[in-house]
């Protein structure tokens, strides 16, 4: 069952009085199991069957006010998205020498309302949005500050801060332990590294959640004009991970729902997303390199839409991509023989833009988002709508006939025989049930 870290306002203030015990009780009678909480009660780390941060945080606030008589705002973090708070905070106040305190949200603001935090400090004081997480670089007096928490929540919505120290322990204690996704900003270009190498960025829910979300809010960084996507290690993306004990029985229509959400953040950007390939890019993997605007492969890419070996079919689009590149008889023979293509194979077909050496794939990646980190941005957001209306007419339409015929080859025995052979590592043995 999921993890989640809850985050509870203002409690144990004033009249606000919520104990330890209280807490614990009252998340247990929402369906919470391994309680934990740490400092002053208002963490609480849980594990619960409820699958959405809008179910948990719903469930949360009607027992937390059951049990204490008054209301309490919650926020929601998966230890995922708590790793990537503290990663975030040590980025942004690493020459900071004054306090630092996050305000969590329940939702992620729009560029609009985070222009309106320009002004709310005084001198010196800075808020660095990123998600949902709001950075508050102060001064050495907080009790003098005027960006503070109720001005995070006068502009931007319902939050609860917490200082620096508090974020690292638990992000220590309860997060995800490794970032999975390596979020840099820096000369306009946003660079989103897959960090999962000995599992070959192979995506885990968490890491897919996470990808997605970043390319989302991409549009809203005004200083981002381009959008770098990179596999750390040997690889770029293993496809969907189903090499866990329960991997197969987290491949699911969520599963999908993922995949198809990162392809469309990455097509509907209006901002060119170059994928840099080293490696196997494989599956849903593949089919998120292709879907970029620019794809450059070193020597030792491959791709591969192995989706046919479990008894699957391909999604993520690549049934709209991989035949608009190189057409229906190339595309045929990549997805019904889940044959792979070198990156050099990949290049002459037309799959992807840049074929490098290995040793220079860095280099070029940085002088090609550097041409068009100084690009006229309009122009080039237009000239990608252009080409996508031109070339991915049918990608609406493919993702959903790959969702519909996923989804029904998900409960055949040929793809459950499919990744039990993948598991043990043997040939699979179909029977067309």
């Amino acid at each position: 069952m999921p993890t989640y870290i809850a985050f509870l306002r203002a409690i144990n203030v004033g009249q606000r009085k919520f104990a330890k015990d209280a807490i614990v009780a009252a998340c247990e009678a929402a369906g919470c199991t391994d309680v934990e909480t740490y400092i002053n009660t208002g963490n609480v780390r849980i594990t619960t069957p409820l699958r959405s941060r809008a179910e948990v945080e719903a469930a949360l606030e009607e027992a937390f006010a059951q049990a204490s008589g008054f209301d309490v705002p919650t926020i929601v973090l998966t230890p995922a998205e708590l790793t990537e708070v503290a990663a975030y905070a040590e980025q942004v106040g690493r020459e900071h020498d004054g306090l630092h305190y996050v305000s969590l949200l329940k939702d992620a603001p729009s560029a609009a309302d985070v222009k309106k935090l320009d002004g709310a400090g005084k001198a010196g004081e800075r808020a660095m949005v990123d998600g949902r997480g709001v950075h508050l670089l102060l001064g050495k007096d907080y009790h003098s500050a005027k960006l503070t928490n109720a001005a995070v929540e006068k502009h931007l919505g319902v939050a609860t801060n917490r200082n620096l120290k508090v974020i690292r322990t638990l992000a220590d204690k309860w997060g995800a332990g490794v970032v999975a996704l390596e979020v840099a900003r820096a000369d306009r270009v946003l660079t989103l590294t897959l960090n999962r190498p000995e599992q070959l960025n192979a995506l885990s829910a968490e890491l897919a959640d996470a990808l997605a979300a970043e390319l989302e809010r991409a549009t809203a960084y005004d200083d981002v004009r381009v959008v770098v996507l990179r596999g750390a290690g040997r690889a770029f993306c293993a496809g969907a991970d189903i090499s866990a004990v329960d991997g197969p029985m987290r491949l699911d229509v969520r599963a999908l729902d993922r995949a198809n959400r990162i392809v469309r953040a990455v097509t509907r950007l209006d901002k060119p997303v170059v994928a840099a390939v080293q490696g196997a890019a494989a599956g849903v993997g593949c089919s998120i390199a292709l879907a970029c605007d620019l794809t450059i492969a070193a020597e030792s890419a491959s791709f591969l839409l192995a989706f046919a070996r479990i008894g699957l079919m391909p999604d993520g689009g690549s049934t709209a991509s991989v035949a608009a590149s190189v057409g229906r008889a190339r595309a045929m023979r990549m997805a019904l023989l889940a044959e792979p293509l070198t990156g050099r194979e990949a290049y002459d077909a037309g799959l992807v833009s840049h074929l490098v050496d290995d040793d220079a794939l860095d280099t070029v990646v940085a002088e090609v988002a550097a041409r068009l980190a100084a690009g006229a941005p309009r122009c080039l957001a237009a000239t990608k709508r252009a080409v996508n209306a031109a070339t991915f007419t049918g990608l609406d339409d493919a993702l959903e006939r790959e969702r519909t015929g996923q989804t029904i080859l998900l409960r055949t025995e040929d793809a459950a025989e499919g990744m039990r052979a993948f598991a043990e590592r043997r040939p699979p043995e179909f029977k067309g049930t």
